[in-house]
């Protein structure tokens, strides 16, 4: 079984600390090069049963967010993203703690940045979250681009909880050419081993491609080398492509595919190791795959039609699904400020259809408030079986609606609000959130 590091929440929490005061003494020096972000969030519902039952619901999340990137200028850089929630009205959840980041950097010669902490590596997605170091080596930027080099090392975090796992380590790296545009190509090697045994060792690329602001292709995947503990096999587990072409000004297509594998390689490994049977069932994973294309059409300058069709299956032992989409979009109607979205999604289960209906309807009111009024049919629910797993259950019956307000009270302060309403044959639950954001 794993373990936690030992004192690794007073670790991670003291590094966060540390950035916070050194970037609040640096800040005069530093303020064109340092963002940050504080807010706090609340929300409460509760649910009443056809049979009479009821129930409630609270939760209360404050989260920071600050960058003190590493420049010419700064060779010292910090980098802190935290979440901490709480739940006062259920008394069998704890409060928890989520360190997305934490770290130190420096910068060392004119091409050369150490990392240390608890880090995000985002050229590598999902795969990214190390407790560690990081040292990335970046080239000279020339017309064909920048080169980065980067190899880590280091624990797999915690994912609801300040630490890291000691028993599984994570090392890798990457190669990385950026250019104009935003442009990007990555591919990046993550190697997890859970008590020595492989868990993932994994092959991951990414490519995003911009062409005369007309043309836009994103791609992501995975392709695992072995199996788990070396069961099940490898392969393609993950794909995802976005292309966006804007062949006029009038005139836009789209089209997504999206395929997934999610297999909780914890568990087997974990099982494989105790010498307990593995099911196949649980090294085939859920399964969710999407194709989907939309043309949209703008006659006018605030008017967007769109139309489009999809194929979805949501888990492993679905049918596909057929998905019509008709939607339009308008901005300030006759000129009354007002912004209208109206959009029916038509599934098609077998011999079972239903309408998927949305209508937004939103103002500005003043220069520092956006009010906006919902109403949908048709909703999803999301339901985790294990820590990398999850099914989708359809409610073709639910009704939902909901008003939502945005204040920007001053540039740097904004506050949010909603209350909604959601019912269906067996519940109706109302639920009501808020929150402010500061930024600096």
């Amino acid at each position: 079984m794993t373990r936690l590091v030992p004192r690794a929440t007073h670790i991670v929490l003291g590094v966060a600390w540390l950035a916070c005061a050194a970037a609040a003494t640096r800040a005069e020096a530093q303020s064109a090069a340092h963002w940050g972000r504080v807010s706090f969030n609340a929300q409460g519902a509760t649910t009443s049963q056809t049979g009479g039952a009821t129930g409630s619901f609270g939760e209360i999340v404050s989260s920071i967010t600050f960058q003190s990137p590493t420049t010419d200028a700064a060779a010292t850089g910090f980098g802190l993203d935290l979440r901490v929630s709480g739940y006062p009205m259920t008394e069998d959840r704890s409060a928890r703690t989520s360190v997305y980041e934490a770290y130190v950097a420096r910068r060392v010669g004119g091409h050369l940045v150490v990392k240390a902490g608890q880090l995000f590596i985002a050229d590598l997605g999902a795969l990214g979250a190390v407790g560690g170091v990081l040292v990335e080596s970046r080239g000279p930027k020339t017309a064909a681009g920048q080169l980065r080099f980067g190899a880590f090392g280091g624990w797999e975090p915690q994912i609801m909880k300040a630490g890291w796992l000691n028993d599984v380590r994570k090392i890798g790296g990457y190669l990385a050419i950026d250019t104009d545009g935003a442009r990007r190509h990555v591919v990046g090697f993550v190697h997890v081993a859970d008590q020595g045994t492989t868990e993932r060792a994994v092959i991951s690329t990414t490519n995003y491609l911009a062409y005369k602001s007309r043309l836009f292709v994103y791609q992501a995947a995975e392709i695992d080398l072995v199996g788990p503990a070396g069961q099940g096999h490898g392969g393609l587990t993950y794909f995802f492509a976005n292309v966006r072409g804007a062949f006029s000004e009038t005139i836009e297509l789209q089209g997504t595919m999206h395929r997934g594998r999610s297999v909780d390689t914890r568990t087997i490994v974990d099982q494989w190791l105790q010498g307990r049977p593995i099911e196949q069932r649980s090294l085939d994973g859920l399964v969710y795959e999407s194709y989907n294309g939309r043309l949209t059409v703008r006659p006018v300058k605030a008017l967007r039609v769109y139309a489009g069709y999809g194929i979805d299956r949501n888990n492993r032992d679905d049918e596909s699904a057929g998905r019509l989409l008709l939607g339009a979009f308008a901005s300030n109607v006759f000129r009354s400020g007002v912004d209208v979205t109206v959009t029916d999604n038509r599934m098609q289960r077998g011999t079972m259809s239903y309408d998927s209906w949305y209508v937004s309807v939103g103002r500005s009111v003043g220069s520092k408030a956006y009010l906006t009024g919902e109403y949908s049919t048709y909703l999803s629910t999301l339901h985790v079986t294990n820590p990398s797993g999850f099914t989708i259950e359809s409610r073709p019956r639910t009704n939902r609606i909901g008003v939502s307000g945005l204040f920007n009270v001053t540039r740097r302060v904004s506050l949010v609000t909603t209350i909604e309403r959601t019912k269906d044959g067996t519940s109706t639950e109302t639920r009501a959130f808020g929150g402010f954001t500061l930024r600096f």
